[in-house]
């Protein structure tokens, strides 16, 4: 009996050449009751793709309530599992494309594009009730099974395409949506970052099974592709997939955690190898490889790269004493990442920045 319950909401209807969605503009107020951004019965590696990163949406949410007079919401993206009923008005003077949309109510409705945004205007709606009245449209597909849903995450996922928020987000959002979109179009190519990253979190706890968290992938992909901002997106993104998939060949580390000889647990405690600032270093040696053999990089990438076979990763290595460990604990701290990233470099036989000379120089 439950189809007979259904959401009733004014629309318009659009067309592409193979299918309709409707457009309806909501209230805030009303909008924060129908999504409820509940992922429970969503599985897990679907979670992963859409993971929200809840750092900056107190941010964005400040940024609405404390700029009403500028604000233009871009609409929301819901797939509907379920088959929709459009009625249309039969108005004398009312094209036949606005009308009714029938959604039966125990049909789920999840959330393609606009997670962040979503969030944020519930939490700002919370603190600031009064802007339950503004309007932000909503954009529903019928998608029966959610097929097309999980496939348009993979495609977005897997080429790093997205659809950029708000102009007055930009701020705020841009950066790091462009390392969530690294971040998500990489980690799946790269065999170990596929299987040994941590979606979810920023830290891990100890007894992880996984190497690396999203954000440290984020962070050193951003420091190899320093010199590439001005590169279409798709290209920086093939860079970096072909970059982090020949570094993962020469560090043993990775591999045996992956292999399974070693849990990812002792290489944590006992190597430097997949920390946060070691990734940064390595993405930071990559952005000088990539400068140095600009023309031929592809080509000499896998042989230059070799050299990462002699590095000894241990915390106990005396050369990370003083650069990367004090007083038995690994420092995060940029200062660390440029000594890291310089000795890498000398490792390398690449010339040093004057700042990483000088740091060099103040280490002895």
């Amino acid at each position: 009996m439950s189809h007979y319950f259904e959401y009733v909401f004014p629309v318009l209807r659009a067309k592409t050449e193979t299918r309709c969605f409707y457009i309806c503009s909501f209230p805030i107020k009303i909008i924060s009751k129908l999504f409820f951004l509940n992922k429970e019965e969503i599985p897990e590696e679907i979670r992963a793709q859409q993971a929200l990163d809840n750092s900056f949406i107190p941010e964005i949410a400040n940024y609405i309530i404390e700029n009403p007079i500028h604000q233009v919401f871009v609409e929301i993206a819901a797939f509907v599992d379920a088959e929709l009923t459009f009625e249309p008005f039969h108005k004398e003077g009312v094209p036949e494309d606005f009308g009714f949309l029938r959604v039966p109510m125990d049909a789920k409705i999840e959330i393609f594009e606009g997670d962040h945004r979503l969030a944020a205007l519930q939490l700002a709606f919370h603190q600031k009730p009064e802007l339950g009245e503004q309007t932000i449209k909503v954009i529903f597909y019928s998608d029966v099974g959610l097929k097309n849903l999980q496939y348009n995450r993979e495609q977005y996922r897997r080429y790093g395409l997205t659809v950029y928020p708000d102009p007055f987000y930009k701020t705020i959002y841009d950066e790091r949506d462009y390392k969530l979109i690294l971040g998500r179009a990489i980690v799946p190519e790269v065999n170990v970052f596929r299987h040994l990253t941590d979606t979810q979190r920023n830290t891990l706890p100890v007894r992880s099974k996984k190497l690396f968290t999203l954000s440290s992938i984020q962070n050193a992909t951003v420091a190899l592709l320093i010199n590439h901002k001005k590169y279409d997106l798709v290209d920086q993104i093939e860079i970096a997939i072909l970059y982090w998939n020949a570094v993962s060949k020469y560090i043993p580390d990775w591999q045996n955690v992956l292999q399974g000889s070693i849990t990812a647990g002792e290489i944590r405690r006992n190597k430097i190898s997949s920390h946060a600032v070691s990734l940064s270093a390595l993405g930071h040696l990559g952005a000088c490889l990539l400068a140095i053999h600009s023309d031929d990089w592809r080509e000499k990438l896998l042989n230059v790269l070799s050299k990462l076979l002699q590095i000894d990763w241990s915390r106990s290595n005396p050369e990370f004493q003083s650069r990367i460990i004090f007083d038995g604990r690994i420092s995060k701290s940029l200062t660390t990442v440029s000594l890291i990233t310089s000795y890498l470099k000398k490792h390398f036989d690449l010339p040093l920045t004057s700042e990483e000379k000088q740091l060099e120089q103040n280490k002895k």
